[in-house]
């Protein structure tokens, strides 16, 4: 399936895996250091900036953005 990915999609697949085994560990009883947090918002912001402007492409083009 892997072969068939864009590169973007490869690496979206790679970060949910990543969270996905970060919240199995937090279940398990690890934490994650304030550095780990920071940097957690910080890829939050990037993340929804990323999303909006994917979903902008799909919006009709007669429908103002605020």
């Amino acid at each position: 399936m892997k072969e068939d990915l864009t590169k973007e999609q490869y690496h979206l697949y790679d970060i949910i895996s990543a969270c996905e085994s970060i919240l199995d560990d937090i279940e398990n009883g690890a934490h994650i250091e304030q550095s780990d947090f920071n940097n957690l918002g910080y890829v939050d912001g990037i993340m929804l900036r990323m999303q909006h402007n994917v979903n902008r492409q799909l919006n009709p083009t007669n429908i103002k953005d605020d």
